[in-house]
């Protein structure tokens, strides 16, 4: 085709390239078409991605014994001070007091595992502070912070206890591990 209209333009008198100039170009142009069909109908490799990051989700399970609260906590009630720190021991001894190493304004109470289910009392007289379910949350392996669900009011002050119910101290608040 390009032979073709070199030879028409040759006749009429025009300044044309040579024969082999236009076949070279019409070879060239031809190439570049068929190469653009070629890329059009290649599907695009596709862009390498990272992995994404892998992300803790936390791990709840329910405390059944003295063993999975062993350890030193510290209760978090939003801007009140000072913070309280429980230790619960796995003989069944509960502590609590204002530091770490729970010697300011020490408490004790025996605590243990019904069923499943929490129960503590503060001394001989008292009649429970309520009954709980524990939701631990483990992280490698270990718990690391806890939350009590109420399961059944105790009596309280009124019930021979030393203090209101427990559960007005761990309503809505965690308990984070500091040992």
């Amino acid at each position: 085709m390009a032979v073709v209209w070199h030879r028409a333009a040759v006749m009429k008198g025009r300044q044309v390239p040579s024969e082999g100039e236009v076949v070279k170009k019409a070879i060239a142009v031809m190439v570049m078409v068929v190469l653009s069909l070629v890329t059009a109908c290649t599907p695009a490799a596709p862009t390498p991605t990272l992995p994404p990051e892998p992300t803790a989700t936390p791990v709840w399970v329910r405390a059944t014994k003295p063993e999975h609260l062993t350890g030193i906590w510290r209760l978090f009630m939003g801007d009140w001070e000072p913070p309280w720190y429980y230790r619960w021991d796995a003989d069944g001894t509960v502590w609590w007091g204002k530091d770490p190493e729970i010697t300011t304004n020490v408490f004790s109470a025996k605590f243990w595992f019904e069923d499943g289910l929490y129960h503590e009392d503060e001394s001989p007289d008292c009649d429970g502070l309520g009954i709980y379910e524990i939701d631990l949350e483990i992280q490698g392996g270990r718990a690391v912070r806890l939350r009590f669900n109420l399961i059944e009011d105790g009596p309280g002050l009124g019930g021979g206890c030393l203090r209101p119910l427990r559960y007005e101290e761990w309503r809505g608040n965690t308990f984070v591990r500091v040992d």
